[in-house]
């Protein structure tokens, strides 16, 4: 089977499985942990990123967002897109969820195609559902493909959505 075909398969049963579902709309944030271990001084702001995030389905689910960083709206200079397609288990009112997004990122008005190809984005939270409002928090790792490998820092990010 060609990978064009997997891929078609694949997109065409995660709007299939959120057509039949509740679909969340919302914003977030997220912050690194621990970036200051390696060189980097995140402690200037309170959070590192801003996302509006769109989820949608039940068992396999499926994110998409935008995420830039709060002390540079300009979307020119560096915005983010989420693309995780998660593994959704439900239980009663939460839901533990884990799923894997590639790297898109737009820096300067350039798309980052080296970032594309060698970097991605694994997560893994938990959400409540309190009747049509979902609030999850969640922790981020980013993972190298080649060597593959999880990077040493961490993120948490957390948000709240509407259902639909």
């Amino acid at each position: 089977m060609s990978k064009k075909l997997v891929v078609l398969m694949l997109v065409v049963s995660v709007f299939t499985v959120g057509a039949y579902a509740t679909t969340f709309i919302g914003i977030g944030a997220g912050k690194y942990l621990n970036l200051e271990e390696y060189g980097v001084d995140s402690s200037t702001s309170l959070v590192d990123w801003i996302e509006g995030r769109i989820t949608m389905g039940s068992g396999l689910t499926f994110d998409l967002g935008v995420a830039l960083n709060p002390l540079d709206l300009n979307p020119a200079h560096q915005v983010q897109f989420l693309t995780y397609l998660n593994l959704d288990i439900p239980i009663s009112n939460f839901e533990i969820y884990a799923g894997f997004s590639p790297f898109l990122d737009i820096e300067m008005g350039q798309f980052d195609t080296e970032s594309l190809k060698s970097i991605g984005l694994v997560h893994a939270g938990l959400a409540i559902n309190i009747q049509k409002i979902r609030i999850y928090a969640e922790a981020v790792k980013f993972l190298r493909y080649s060597p593959f490998n999880l990077f040493p820092y961490t993120a948490i990010a957390g948000g709240i959505q509407i259902g639909f």
